[in-house]
């Protein structure tokens, strides 16, 4: 263990190896060019989801050694918003996904992490961009120079008057190929849209959305923050270096809602597990995350074909039952998902393409 482990990226997936391995007895350094720890946040609500896994969040949380010492907050309730008027309101057995702060204020998930890294030792050097070739674990974040956006998020933070709510919104008029999101708690909100293409019209969609949710919500909005931010949705091929990447950077996030943080975090987690117990990142990851991500390609496909008749068949279904535990089902690769997922991946292989050079 006198090998200095070297990870670039001072994120949520970084950060999370980063623990692991000094927890294992390891020396870690973590190298990020930003200045701080969760930099290219808002403070804005972001939610690590409950869907694509039957184990609760909070307590995968602590399956991988992380504390709960940043804010988190779920609720049973939750509002689903289609066209046309087909909405549904939702008590839910547990939360569909816990809200968490992203960025610097010191309650944020990123802020939480960096604290539970450097009290087990961790080395981090901010301001400090390092190359893949020098580190063991790349955990960089999206590939800002891929000219292919997979995916553009735009919204605002904000304090408001408004009670709490969760509402989400399949509309391709508001979010093309994509969702809006309202969140809201004790007088934080967080209104934004996540869009899969036309992406000049981002901040079209962005007003639209503002207009539908104030159409049925009267709400005040104070102290107003807007937020851009892009994401990598790629299955990742194994480099010829076998070097890791992790994160945003390896391609880890769900193709169909987009809610990365915990696949996220778990391939930080396999990251670890590879170095500790001498295994194989990649078939860690393909045991369990590649699985699910395939699905959400196809999953990705069903919404792109079908659209207003998608979300309304969506919302319809779930409400005769547990949308948690109904959508659940669809990250299962099964049979089916299996034989459809190379025709979804020939129709989706922009977005699916690994970006790196490799």
């Amino acid at each position: 263990m006198d090998k200095i482990i070297k990870i670039g990226g001072a994120g949520i997936s970084g950060l999370t190896a980063a623990i692991n391995l000094a927890k294992a007895g390891y020396k870690v350094e973590v190298f990020d060019m930003t200045k701080d720890s969760g930099i290219r946040f808002n403070n804005d609500f972001q939610g690590i989801e409950n869907w694509s896994y039957e184990q609760d969040a909070l307590d995968f949380l602590k399956d991988i050694n992380i504390e709960l010492n940043f804010y988190y907050w779920g609720s049973n309730k939750l509002s689903l918003w289609a066209p046309d008027g087909c909405h549904r309101d939702f008590k839910l057995p547990r939360s569909a996904y816990y809200l968490v702060r992203r960025g610097t204020v010191e309650d944020s998930l990123d802020q939480g992490l960096k604290k539970q890294a450097l009290a087990f030792g961790v080395k981090i050097f901010y301001n400090h961009p390092i190359k893949s070739k020098d580190v063991d674990i790349m955990a960089t974040g999206p590939v800002l120079n891929d000219p292919n956006k997979d995916a553009l998020v735009s919204g605002y933070a904000f304090k408001t008057d408004l009670e709490d709510c969760h509402i989400g919104l399949l509309d391709d008029s508001c979010a093309l190929n994509g969702y809006s999101y309202f969140f809201v708690h004790d007088g934080q909100a967080t209104l934004a849209t996540c869009i899969f293409g036309n992406y000049r019209e981002l901040d079209k969609y962005i007003e639209k959305t503002l207009e539908i949710f104030k159409q049925y919500k009267n709400f005040k909005m104070e102290d107003v923050k807007k937020f851009v931010g892009t994401g990598n949705f790629f299955l990742p091929k194994i480099p010829k270096s076998r070097k890791v990447y992790i994160g945003e950077a390896g391609g880890f996030q769900d193709y169909l809602f987009g809610f990365g943080m915990r696949y996220a975090m778990k391939s930080g987690y396999y990251a670890a597990r590879s170095i500790i117990e001498g295994r194989d990142f990649y078939e860690l990851c393909q045991k369990d995350l590649i699985p699910r991500m395939k699905a959400s390609v196809v999953n990705r496909l069903f919404f792109m074909a079908f659209g207003k008749r998608a979300y309304k068949w969506f919302i319809k279904h779930c409400s005769d039952r547990d949308p948690v535990k109904f959508t659940r089902q669809s990250y299962r690769y099964q049979s089916f998902k299996k034989i459809l997922f190379p025709v979804a991946a020939i129709i989706l292989r922009k977005n699916i393409r690994d970006p790196r050079n490799s």
